[in-house]
């Protein structure tokens, strides 16, 4: 093999791994229909549809709808799907505190990993004066 096939072929070979690393470093997101106002950090936002996108990368998390926009970094681990893997639909878990819900964790269609956002000051805070949290489920 000559030198210049050499480097022609190892070429490829980086701009092929660099191609597959950026295209896995897209954020995955889904529309949302959410029937409740529910904080995301310590943004209110109102009940609606909203595109939720999940960056595992960047470790980020974003909702936005026409008039909306919140995001919020997640924990340092990611949220392991429970129950039957067969049904990668997807879903957010919200915390109850009383009437206020605080969405929590997100799973995109297809992915086995998803997000476990972190509590802020205002969850802790309403977790002590409204007690145990219930969860509540959206799904796509």
């Amino acid at each position: 093999m000559s030198l210049g096939r050499s480097c022609t072929t190892a070429a490829l070979c980086v701009l092929i791994l660099f191609a597959s690393k950026h295209s896995q470093a897209r954020p995955v997101g889904m529309r949302f229909d959410i029937p409740f106002g529910f904080y995301v950090g310590d943004k209110a936002l109102p009940a609606g549809s909203y595109v939720v996108e999940l960056d595992m990368v960047s470790g980020i998390v974003a909702l936005h709808n026409r008039t909306e926009f919140a995001q919020l970094g997640i924990s340092a681990s990611p949220a392991l799907r429970d129950g039957n893997p067969g049904t990668l639909n997807g879903r957010l878990v919200f915390y109850t505190y009383g009437t206020a819900h605080v969405l929590k964790k997100v799973w995109m269609e297809g992915q086995l990993r998803g997000a476990f956002l972190q509590s802020t000051r205002a969850e802790r805070e309403m977790a002590t004066a409204q007690g145990k949290a219930m969860v509540e489920v959206a799904s796509k």
